[in-house]
């Protein structure tokens, strides 16, 4: 009996022994599989995994060959099946020439596993693709810059005509230099030439004027292109490169006048420090997106529009500032609460009784223009915001008792910031308080009640701040 009990207490942990000595001994516990009812006759894989056809035009040379333990080992865990190497590794075993490519300065983003893109048992596409080649690619790469009316002829057939879908030592992947890679397609010389005001533009980047994938516009040229000219209007010979000061000749300068600011850039003529000289993607020929390309200088305006609240104009700088020069201070295009009542309207309500002082002046005394991690963009938390005018109130007091609402620093739960009744109030005395203190209203019905409160003259009684008495 005691035996018995012993060997019980046992058979879990002699259980999973075998089990793991069957795990690591594989070839061997292969050898040992015996064909029986939950095997079909053959005792192959596929009797099981189904799921697994070799019914593709091409099918991965180990399924071919039914040799599922190149990649699969037998047992694996439960409910999944384990590889006998992790993925890239395991394919590079067979595939070494892919090594290259992975090792590449320019490689693959967001790809870790082969079988991302193709199917580790076959697939009618070539290079057991896991769909056809466009439409592979096209599943991640996505946007405005592959839809645009006029398509590029490669953009309609297969990627890898441009890409190498591994790696390169070109950026974006290409097969080989841009320069290179267009003119194998369109030959620089004679009608070409002509079509490019008789200049050469051999040897030159032709994406500093043309789109890859897709345009807006003929010609495959960006959105914003500079008006056509004769090229020696800026260039001195089909060599040269451009000049900043050049612009110019055509563009008003900094000139004279009461101007509080000129922006840096601007005033030293470095025109294409912003703007790109040819097309772009964004207008007026920036060279970048408004937002990345001010944050490229001011980076502390960047970490601003990153906070919880950013300014909802985030990314379009020049809806409040002028990117060359301005009267005012900071480049801004107007008075800073003009520019503001133009989005958010005026905050003071017609026929207030009061009005906040700072609301008729500059919302930036109480506002972060960009953004901050408090609501309503303000410069400071509520409490040591209004305290700066208003010491006297709350904890500033020095009085025991605070009202909740000004101890945790939420004036706006009673005051209106901009306009409003007496002393800025969000509602009347007794519609104010019954906001927080409803059940006190609620458990006074059908009782005598105290005169002030029956009238709802909580104020006649009560301090809205602070108070030396607690209720």
């Amino acid at each position: 009996m005691t035996n018995s009990r012993h060997c019980s207490s046992w058979l879990p942990v002699t259980t999973a022994g075998m089990l793991f000595c069957l795990y690591l001994l594989s070839p061997a516990a292969e050898a040992q599989l015996r064909k029986g009812s939950r095997f079909d006759k053959t005792g192959t894989c596929q009797g099981c995994h189904e799921e697994v056809s070799v019914d593709v035009t091409r099918p991965h040379a180990p399924v071919t060959a039914g040799d599922c333990s190149s990649c699969h080992r037998p047992h694996g865990l439960v409910g999944a099946l384990r590889l006998q190497e992790d993925e890239p590794q395991l394919c590079l075993n067979c595939h070494s020439e892919a090594q290259i490519d992975l090792e590449m300065e320019h490689t693959h983003p967001d790809i870790d596993k082969c079988s991302m893109c193709h199917n580790p048992h076959g697939s009618d596409h070539p290079a057991i693709l896991a769909s056809a080649e466009r439409d592979l690619c096209v599943g991640c790469h996505q946007g405005e810059k592959f839809e645009n009316k006029v398509i590029h002829a490669p953009l309609s057939g297969e990627c890898s005509e441009c890409h190498d879908p591994h790696g390169s030592t070109e950026p974006a992947m290409l097969t080989a230099p841009a320069e290179e890679l267009c003119a194998s397609c369109h030959e620089a010389s004679g009608g070409f030439e002509e079509h490019h005001f008789g200049m050469s533009v051999a040897g030159t980047d032709c994406q500093t004027c043309h789109q890859p994938h897709s345009a807006p516009g003929q010609d495959l040229l960006a959105a914003s292109t500079h008006p056509e000219h004769d090229c020696t209007v800026c260039h001195a010979d089909d060599q040269a490169a451009p000049d900043s000061t050049v612009c110019l000749d055509c563009h008003e300068g900094p000139g004279a006048g009461d101007l509080s600011g000129v922006h840096l850039p601007f005033a030293e003529g470095d025109c294409l420090d912003c703007h790109d000289a040819h097309t772009s993607d964004f207008s007026p020929l920036l060279a970048t997106s408004p937002r990345e390309l001010c944050a490229s200088c001011h980076s502390s305006i960047e970490e601003a529009l990153e906070g919880a609240f950013p300014h909802s104009a985030a990314g379009d700088c020049t809806a409040c500032h002028n990117g060359h020069s301005s009267e005012l201070p900071m480049l801004l295009a107007a008075e800073t609460r003009t520019l503001c009542v133009e989005c958010h309207g005026d905050p003071v309500q017609q026929g207030s009784a009061v009005t906040h002082m700072p609301a008729t002046g500059d919302c930036v005394d109480c506002h972060e223009p960009h953004g901050t991690g408090r609501k309503g963009m303000l410069t400071q938390n509520q409490s040591d915001l209004c305290g700066e005018c208003h010491p006297e109130i709350g904890p500033r007091s020095g009085l025991p008792v605070i009202h909740a609402p000004v101890a945790f620093g939420q004036c706006s739960a009673c005051h209106n910031p901009h306009s409003g009744p007496q002393a800025l109030l969000t509602g009347t005395g007794q519609e104010l308080c019954t906001d927080c203190h409803d059940s006190l209203f609620k458990s006074a019905d059908n009782l005598p009640k105290h005169f002030p409160f029956e009238e709802g003259d909580c104020g006649g009684c009560h301090l809205p701040h602070s108070s030396e008495n607690a209720a």
